[in-house]
């Protein structure tokens, strides 16, 4: 046996989710925030996402865009052709995220959600970044929240790993979800839609820590100054 044999991918859908965050999140812009979903609140997708001008996508994640992932995706709605026929028209910041092998590597690409669920070949490679994503606005993400949650089937209630057993309903359902903003820091929004005064919170800590930091910097050349016997400006 050759040891030395290129053996198959083997991935899963976490990988494709640890890649993406990788590859997309930890290069975002300053301002942003996003919220994974489990439980009860998955229901809207796997990974709500909130850019600094307060516009929304949606993502799901799937291993691979195989027809059983595929199927699978189908199967959480009370009638696909309804959902797709009422939804695909409003879905301009619904896109899947998945994994495909190429050589010895694993690419992550994306596509439109309905698209995909309907075997039309709109993927596209991340290649480290997004190009010519459409978005949600504020109120476009609530109402079309809305209608995705009441075409899907009542998610079973959760034995365990959440602290939430109430079936997600509406966009509102969403809130007290924690967000995890591009800095790092975690914050719990009252209404996961309506992001931007967390987002302005930030953006005002961060010009109170830079106007801080020039004043250290400023005590620091005076005092530079007043070591070498220049006169205090």
């Amino acid at each position: 046996m050759d040891s030395n044999r290129d053996e198959a991918l083997i991935w899963w859908e976490k990988t494709v989710e640890y890649q993406f965050i990788i590859e997309i999140l930890t290069k975002i812009n300053e301002g942003a925030a996003f919220a994974p979903l489990d439980g009860n609140q998955e229901k809207a997708g796997d990974l709500l996402f909130a850019n600094s001008n307060y516009d929304f996508l949606i993502i799901e994640f799937k291993r691979d865009n195989s027809e059983d992932a595929k199927r699978r995706e189908r199967n959480k709605y009370n009638n696909f052709d309804c959902a797709i026929e009422d939804l695909s028209g409003k879905s301009s910041g619904h896109y899947v995220i998945f994994g495909e092998p190429e050589e010895k590597d694993l690419v992550l690409k994306y596509s439109k959600y309905w698209l995909f669920l309907s075997n039309e070949n709109d993927s596209h490679k991340l290649n480290g970044n997004w190009t010519n994503i459409e978005y949600f606005n504020k109120d476009e993400f609530v109402c079309y929240v809305n209608e995705l949650i009441n075409a899907k089937k009542e998610k079973p209630i959760p034995s365990g790993g959440s602290n939430n057993t109430k079936n997600l309903t509406s966009a509102e359902d969403l809130k007290s979800v924690v967000m995890i903003c591009s800095d790092g820091k975690i914050k719990q929004v009252a209404n996961l839609y309506d992001i931007k005064q967390i987002i302005l919170q930030r953006e005002h800590g961060k010009s109170k820590r830079q106007e801080e930091q020039k004043r250290q910097e400023e005590r620091k050349r005076q005092e530079e100054r007043k070591e070498q016997g220049e006169p205090s400006r």
